[in-house]
């Protein structure tokens, strides 16, 4: 409903800026329907415990929230509190006793059942023949004389009359304010609001819709005036504001309102997290750490206990009761007590919902599981106002009132952050989970670590298939990159990490360098060890080159390295060392220098290359050689040759036995070896103490190929397409990066970084100047990551290729593709994987904590991490899937250009180009002027005289040797 969750079809500054200068409850749950939650707020404790189980008090029921369970008013009573409530009781009203001014209330303005009209203030039971009865009362008095105004604005308006009205020498003020917007009205007339609210939404087409929306406005509306009022009495500086929503929307059925719980499941009245799952926001003075999203788990049943604690109530600690004092979870940002919520168990209607440690347990339903699916999806239809969003939250009488209260200066970017943060993770199935129907027999899902929310490949990313302790502790102890674009090859790749440039400023649009190709990244331009040089650098590569070998001068050591270990194609049989292309014979690839190297043949590679590494370091003498710059380009977890493509050590293989699919299985075995080798690295300049002036880079060159030539069975699911493609699943991969240099760590950054930029950012750190000279694509990032300060960065050319006819462009939060790879074979979401947990899962913390990387790094960490720092960046790694959100269409590249904007659809779901036809000419524009000033395409004929089988049956300067 909030616009601060992400849509952009209700705008509600108020609320949001709210949420932004206090906090925003991410988990805050409720129960399902109105009086349970009511009663669990007033008492602090379940509906189980109330005997609020089934339905709601209906108005013709002789009874109410039990009389003997003191409520937190009358707990506020006993410390002095002034007590009052605008709006819906709907706790019972068959006797005087149940009504509010009989449970701790000095005063009550509004109705005492579920809903009334919106201007006559009459309540028709419809599941009975009784007439319309008034219901609106000033104390137990019937209240006439707002008839004919909009029930919002009267209750709106009663709220302000009392703080304007309160003398703070009779007591501290306890409002409780329970706004019936935007419950519907009565079933004739049930969505009912103002001109003036409908004008602001005339966007919106769908008639009920657009009330609903009205009603919200004029909600939000209220919120701004009743903070107003605050500001004008004075008493904001010892104030604190909660907003909640009782129960999710109901979408369909009775009472509906057209209000929408999705993505999540279900609405209102159901088991499920569209009824349980609802926004709240807190906001105080008091609180010492604002402006953030929570991600804690907490439900309506804390605030008795939290609220009591504040006002000193201290009495209901006598009490039995189910809520727990979060005052430290939110005003520190602590994890909870809370490991566990009884949504409800229903013997009536015979259901029950359960959550425990992340687990939900649902057994039975309501409505006979008519509500059961994802209800609520809306249109595409932004607010006309959306470009200026923040301008909007920042000039609201809410943000006015309580910015002069914020602990940092809070500018646009904080605002679309802290919105980012809010949004779902939608759970996708994943075999073998089977589809839930609780009416048949009990389901479970595991809410805390949906599978939606990152790669299988690493732990880091939150998978618990493959473990990756190492990798996923230089994360935690620096920073984990979680926007990390790269091209969608490895020569590219390669080329623009080391120029800084664009690959289609370097002629390497298409495909790779092949062995057999007279061609290398063009001599004329200058390589980061070359920059580096400069500056007294010992430079040295291990591993990959991948930049063109058919002259000596295309070698690594005549560009800037003074020694180079390893290979110098695309890939290698991980025993043998030997690379085949076809139709060529197997020709041997690895050398020292530019001398063959036989001598570790039959080891496997990803060790040979972590060892070489490590005797570099070792023998590296600072005061003689000076710094040292060591690029380490493993072959793993690329594929050998095709004969044999996964290849892995036995112990490795023991270590993922859990998983079935045996290509998988090796494939993880591999990733398992690489991890190994980030300890034994990071140990090795442990030792050597050179870890307090180091900086530590980790990053994929690619996306994986989960299918198709030279296939590794890698994931990059939940996002698009694979490697060689414009997706992003081939060119949005893992990055992390470690310094003690750095001062900001233990965070993940979600700010846009491009491979280009780690020239010019090295070459900075280095004090290298003549960079500058050069035209680069990239820009300095040390900055962004060290402080977390928003990029440079709004555009990116993931490809523009002219011989295969496609483009991949992004540029402010929109991506445009036009045409594909591989004629779309792999343009969908590939690479879901099976439920395979390892067994060490469950230890996943003490895994890492344990690891060598955990054991070098800490000491240099900027606070005592504890396991539950490690969980929460983990989660904050996921990657938001959005479903298709009508009316965007199918995405067919071959056919059409294509638009999404990623910020938001980051899977590529919504293909919005048929509507964002002037987005969709700026953008076309712009890659018009690109195309036109790119370098060529640099691609040569193959030439048969590479052929290993004419030079010894080795890989070498053949088209050197060739002109010889």
């Amino acid at each position: 409903m909030v616009h601060l969750r992400g849509s952009n079809q209700i705008l509600t500054p108020n609320l949001d800026a709210l949420g932004y200068q206090g906090v925003i409850l991410n988990r805050h749950y409720t129960a399902a329907m109105c009086s349970p939650s009511r009663a669990a707020f007033m008492s602090g404790k379940y509906s189980i415990h109330t005997g609020l189980q089934h339905l709601v008090i209906l108005a013709d029921e002789p009874r109410s929230h039990p009389l003997n369970d003191k409520i937190l008013s009358q707990y506020l009573k006993e410390a002095g509190y002034q007590n009052h409530i605008v709006g819906k009781w709907h706790l019972g009203l068959a006797r005087k006793a149940f009504l509010p001014t009989y449970r701790g209330f000095d005063s009550h303005v509004g109705f005492l059942g579920p809903y009334i009209d919106y201007f006559d203030f009459t309540h028709i039971a419809s599941y009975r023949t009784y007439p319309p009865g008034f219901d609106f009362r000033r104390n137990e008095s019937l209240y006439w004389d707002r008839v004919g105004e909009y029930a919002t604005d009267v209750l709106a308006d009663e709220s302000s009359k009392i703080i304007l009205n309160h003398n703070a020498a009779q007591g501290p003020l306890f409002l409780f304010l329970s706004q019936l917007a935007p419950h519907t009205a009565n079933e004739r007339d049930h969505l009912q609001t103002v001109p003036e609210d409908l004008a602001k939404v005339g966007h919106i087409k769908d008639p009920n819709r657009r009330k609903y929306a009205a009603m919200v406005i004029a909600l939000d509306r209220c919120v701004g005036q009743v903070v107003e009022a605050l500001k004008v009495k004075g008493i904001l500086d010892n104030t604190f504001i909660l907003f909640l929503s009782d129960n999710g929307g109901p979408t369909v059925g009775q009472h509906s309102n057209m209000a929408s719980n999705f993505p999540l499941r279900g609405q209102k009245d159901s088991p499920w997290e569209g009824g349980l799952r609802g926004t709240a926001l807190v906001w105080s003075t008091q609180l010492q750490k604002r402006h953030y999203v929570s991600e804690h788990l907490t439900h309506i049943t804390d605030w008795f206990p939290t609220l009591s604690q504040m006002a000193g109530a201290k009495s209901y600690k006598f009490k039995k009761i189910d809520g727990n004092d979060i005052w430290q979870t939110i005003s520190l940002n602590r994890s909870p007590l809370r490991r566990e919520i009884v949504h409800n168990i229903d013997p009536i209607g015979g259901y029950t919902s359960y959550v425990r440690d992340g687990w939900k347990y649902v057994n039975g339903t309501t409505w006979g599981g008519t509500f059961d699916y994802w209800v609520g999806q809306m249109p595409f239809e932004e607010s006309p106002k959306t470009p200026f969003y923040t301008k909007i939250v920042m000039d609201s009488p809410v943000w006015r009132a309580l910015n002069p209260y914020a602990t940092k200066n809070l500018k646009s970017k904080d605002i679309e952050e802290m919105r980012r943060k809010t949004k779902i993770n939608c759970q996708r199935k994943i075999p073998p989970s089977r589809d839930c129907n609780p009416m048949e027999a009990p389901c479970l899902f595991y809410l805390e670590d949906d599978p939606c929310e990152g790669s299988f490949d690493i732990s880091l990313r939150g998978g618990n298939q493959i473990l990756t302790p190492n990798i996923d502790a230089l994360g935690y102890q620096g920073v984990i990159l979680n926007r990390h674009y790269t091209p969608p090859l490895c020569s590219p790749s390669r080329a623009a990490f080391l120029t800084g440039k664009s690959h289609i400023n370097l002629g390497m649009q298409f495909i790779v360098i092949f062995n057999d190709e007279p061609r290398s990244l063009s001599l004329d331009e200058k390589l980061l060890p070359q920059y580096l040089k400069e500056v007294g650098y010992k430079t040295h590569i291990v591993g990959k080159w991948h930049l063109g070998f058919a002259r000596r001068s295309f070698l690594p050591t005549h560009r800037g390295f003074d020694t180079h270990v390893g290979f110098l194609g695309p890939y290698i049989d991980y025993f043998n060392f030997t690379n085949t292309l076809d139709p060529y014979p197997a020709g041997f690839d690895f050398r020292y220098n530019e001398e063959v190297y036989r001598d570790r043949i039959g080891e496997y590679a990803t060790d040979v290359l972590t060892d070489e590494a490590t005797k570099i370091i070792e023998q590296h003498n600072t005061a003689k050689d000076g710094p040292l710059f060591m690029y380490l380009p493993h072959t793993a977890v690329h594929s050998a040759n095709e004969y044999d493509p996964l290849q892995a050590v036995s112990e490795d293989l023991e270590t993922v036995a859990h998983i079935k699919d045996p290509e998988r299985r090796t494939y993880a075995a591999m990733v398992k070896a690489l991890d190994r080798s980030v300890g034994k690295v990071i140990t090795a300049l442990k030792e050597k103490d050179m870890l307090e002036n180091t900086i530590i880079l980790f990053f994929s060159d690619n996306g994986g190929p989960t299918q198709g030539y030279l296939a590794t069975s890698a994931s990059n699911f939940p996002l698009r397409g694979q490697k060689d493609g414009p997706w992003e699943g081939g060119v949005r991969g893992t990055a992390v990066i470690w310094s003690p240099l750095l001062q900001k760590r233990h965070y993940v950054s979600n700010h846009l970084i491009h491979i280009t930029d780690w020239l010019p950012t090295f070459a900075e750190l280095a004090n290298v100047s003549s960079y500058k000279e050069k035209d680069l694509n990239g820009n300095n990032i040390w900055s962004t990551i060290s402080y977390n300060e928003s990029p440079l960065r709004r555009e990116i050319v993931h490809n523009i290729d002219t011989i295969t006819g496609y483009t991949s462009y992004y540029k402010d939060g929109w991506k445009y593709i036009n045409g594909t790879r591989w004629n779309g074979a792999y343009d969908q979401w590939i690479g879901e994987m099976t439920f395979e947990e390892s067994p060490e899962a469950s230890s996943y913390p003490n895994l890492v904590m344990k690891s060598k990387v955990w054991q070098a790094l800490n000491p240099y960490a900027l606070k005592n991490l504890k396991p539950r720092h490690l969980e929460e960046m983990r989660k904050k790694t996921g990657i938001n899937c959005r479903k298709v959100t009508s009316p965007s269409r199918d995405c067919k590249p071959l056919e059409a250009p294509c638009l999404f904007y990623v910020d938001d659809d980051p899977c590529e779901m919504n293909n919005l180009a048929h509507f964002r036809p002037t987005r969709m000419a700026i953008i076309e524009k712009r890659l018009q002027y690109l195309q036109e000033t790119m370098t060529p395409p640099g691609n040569l004929p193959r030439n048969s005289a590479a052929n290993p089988a004419l030079h010894d049956g080795i890989w070498t300067w053949w088209f050197e040797l060739m002109q010889k």
